[in-house]
């Protein structure tokens, strides 16, 4: 499974605007501020639905549009489609996001599972450092490809949550009875545990299928309970927000050493063993996607040389002709000729 085309309408600073790939390596090459983000942030919405830039919808529209599209071919000729909009067209409300498989309309779960991408960024080199919402996208990001319950279950839980946190807030406000949370105390429980019970298959089948057995991923999850709810209702009123739930899941990562856990890397390794952990875990999203789908995941990496060693440079130029593969640089000479399959400017 490989694009052939991509054509955006009024999408980030485009207006209209086609582009024609290999099914190798495709080397996008253009100053700071060109666009080329914005090309591997389009594939990417059409694999996972979901901007890894924007928070809201309405940030990918050219400025005073009332819409943006983002179309894309595939190599057997499906043609997948997203029509963004601010949430309000001609004065009605409507759906921030519509789309097409081929012709025809369909839900987000329907749309997903036909594009399979995992998308390496500079920032995703602190991912071992960064923040826990951050690891938290690096599991979830390939989940939401693979696995429709889980999509389904990540949106309910954010809505409930989102609802649960309001009714909290009415009840220390005395606007609302306490039994008021009851309902959405059950939907976040159902949901909750939905997204941890996926979130720890994927660990599993890191650690135990992956890439590279030097390293171990350990789940913190918070867990949800219907006791640990009642446990934390009273500090959660008192604070009007939620204490429980896979939005405070967390993860980390351990090196190996004769089959034994060694080094917490996000504590005690050094920045040269965090970057090439942080490699391992881009193959480990490789491995698990072509594993699952059946299909070889594209492969998009924005403007990331800039940041790595020589050492770890080489090592992703060595994944760069296994897929199809997207790369933006700046810089004309980081392009490889021998494996190039084409360069296109902006």
């Amino acid at each position: 499974m490989y694009l052939t085309k991509l054509y955006v309408q009024d999408f980030r600073i485009f207006t209209q605007n086609t582009w024609d790939f290999d099914p190798g390596v495709n080397w996008l090459v253009a100053p700071n501020g060109s666009g080329k983000s914005s090309i591997l942030e389009a594939i990417s919405l059409l694999s996972t639905t979901k901007s890894w830039r924007a928070d809201k919808t309405a940030e990918m529209i050219r400025f005073d549009q009332q819409l943006a599209r983002v179309y894309a071919l595939r190599d057997d000729g499906l043609r997948l489609g997203i029509t963004l909009t601010p949430g309000v067209l001609d004065g009605r409300k409507t759906s921030v996001k519509h789309y097409q498989l081929d012709q025809a309309r369909k839900r987000a779960a329907d749309f997903l599972g036909h594009l399979y991408t995992v998308c390496f960024r500079p920032e995703d080199l602190n991912l071992i450092t960064g923040s826990s919402s951050r690891r938290r996208t690096y599991l979830d990001t390939v989940l939401l490809q693979t696995s429709p319950p889980f999509a389904l279950a990540h949106k309910n839980y954010a809505a409930a949550n989102l609802r649960r946190t309001k009714t909290l807030q009415d009840i220390r406000d005395q606007n609302l009875p306490p039994e008021s949370l009851n309902f959405w105390d059950e939907q976040v429980l159902m949901h909750g545990q939905i997204i941890q019970e996926y979130r720890q298959k994927l660990i599993d089948f890191i650690n135990e299928d992956g890439p590279d057995h030097k390293y171990q991923l350990v789940y913190q999850p918070n867990l949800i309970t219907s006791e640990r709810l009642a446990d934390h209702r009273a500090a959660e009123l008192a604070l009007g927000h939620p204490l429980v739930g896979p939005h405070k899941d967390d993860w980390h990562i351990l090196t190996i050493l004769n089959h034994r856990p060694q080094t917490d890397l996000a504590n005690f390794g050094s920045r040269g063993q965090q970057r090439l952990a942080v490699l391992f875990l881009l193959l480990a999203q490789l491995h698990y996607l072509h594993r699952t789908s059946g299909h070889t995941p594209l492969l998009l990496l924005d403007d990331i040389f800039s940041e790595l060693d020589e050492l770890a440079s080489q090592q992703v130029l060595s994944l760069l002709p296994q897929q199809q593969t997207f790369v933006t640089t700046t810089a004309q000479n980081m392009v490889q000729l021998d494996t190039c399959q084409k360069i296109i400017t902006l």
